[in-house]
C-alpha cells in the first residue's frame, strides 16, 4: 500500500502491486519496487489534484510470497498465531481484533490407526486468532485463517482432511 496525507489530513491513495523482485527480500520492497511505487502513488494524488513528489510518499508493504505452499501457510499461522493480516512482521502492536472461534470437521479423514472415518460435530478445535486488518468485520481471508489453524491441528495433511470442510463459528472482539 501507498500513502500520502496532507498536513489536514485529507488524502491518501492506495494500492496494490505485485512484483518479482530482483532481491530475495521478503519484508520490504527491493528499490526497484520502491520507486515504482513512489511514482504511481505521486501519480494517482497528482491527478485528484494533491501536488507531491514521489519522493515525499510513505510506503507501507506486506510482502506476500506467491511461492508458500498451503501446508507451509497452515504452519506459519499455527506458529505465529496470529492471522496473515499480521505479516510479515506479525508484532503485536498491530493487533486490531481478536476472533474467538470454534471448529468442528464435517468431512471424512483418517483417524489414528488409518481407518477413514467421518468427522464428529462432537470434537472441536477452538481458539483465539488475532488479525491485524483495521476491521472489526469477519472477511473471507480471516475465515481461511481460522480454517487453516484448526486443519492443522487436527492433523491436517497426515489425517488426509479437506480444510473446506471445517465449520467454524467465529466472534471478533476489537483490541
Amino acid at each position: 500500500m501507498f500513502s500520502f496525507t496532507t498536513e489536514a489530513g485529507e488524502s491518501q491513495v492506495s494500492g496494490f502491486m505485485a512484483s518479482c523482485q530482483a532481491a530475495h527480500t521478503l519484508d520490504k520492497p527491493d528499490d526497484v519496487t520502491l520507486a515504482q511505487m513512489k511514482t504511481i502513488g505521486a501519480k494517482e494524488l497528482n491527478q485528484k489534484g494533491v501536488r507531491v513528489a514521489a519522493s515525499e510518499l510513505e510506503i507501507v508493504a506486506h510482502s506476500m510470497p506467491l511461492a508458500a505452499s498451503f501446508e507451509a501457510l497452515a504452519e506459519e499461522i499455527s506458529t505465529k498465531r496470529m492471522a496473515g493480516s499480521c505479516g510479515p512482521s506479525y508484532d503485536l502492536n498491530n493487533i486490531t481484533s481478536y476472533n474467538h472461534f470454534e471448529c468442528t470437521y464435517q468431512g471424512t479423514g483418517l483417524d489414528d490407526t488409518g481407518r477413514r472415518v467421518k468427522g464428529s460435530s462432537y470434537q472441536k478445535w477452538k481458539g483465539i486468532l488475532p488479525s491485524c486488518d483495521n476491521s472489526v468485520q469477519i472477511s473471507d481471508a480471516l475465515v481461511a485463517d481460522v480454517r487453516k489453524l484448526a486443519w492443522h491441528a487436527a492433523g491436517g495433511k497426515e489425517a488426509q482432511l479437506d480444510v473446506n470442510q471445517f465449520n467454524c463459528r467465529i466472534n471478533t472482539i476489537p483490541h
